[in-house]
């Protein structure tokens, strides 16, 4: 219950829960880029190695682009684990063609994408799009 002086009353005396010990109301922090941006584009897309990158950001409204290569006659499978706290991403795999090659829809916490490329050596381009609010993945 809300008492005189206080803003807000969450019923626990711990911050960064929206309402702090002294019942003020906490500002969430905005979300900031990380370090690939500006990626927010196909032309931008940011090329990737084949490697574990871990936390990176998608702010709302946003959406972060990647180059991948992918060798003659290889599988690509990229793994996104995701938590949708407040909101959901969906994944796309485009060829330089700008032609899905594969999809990543799901509604759960992860995306996972795969592609056989039988021909010669050639880039990919992975979207990671949505989020109803800032997100993490």
């Amino acid at each position: 219950m809300i008492q005189d002086g206080e803003r807000c009353d969450d019923g626990n005396a711990i911050d960064g829960d929206g309402c702090a010990a002294d019942c003020s109301l906490e500002v969430a922090p905005l979300c900031e880029d990380d370090d690939y941006e500006d990626n927010d584009s196909f032309e931008t897309a940011v090329a990737l190695q084949n490697q574990l990158v871990p936390g990176l950001q998608l702010c709302a409204g946003d959406s972060d682009w990647y180059r991948i290569n992918l060798c003659a006659g290889g599988t690509l499978q990229v793994g996104i684990m995701f938590s949708h706290d407040e909101g959901d991403i969906d994944a796309v795999l485009l060829n330089l063609d700008r032609r899905q090659v594969a999809v990543g829809d799901s509604v759960d916490d992860n995306e996972i994408l795969s592609v056989r490329n039988n021909g010669p050596a050639t880039d990919v381009v992975l979207a990671i799009l949505g989020a109803e609010r800032d997100t993490q993945n």
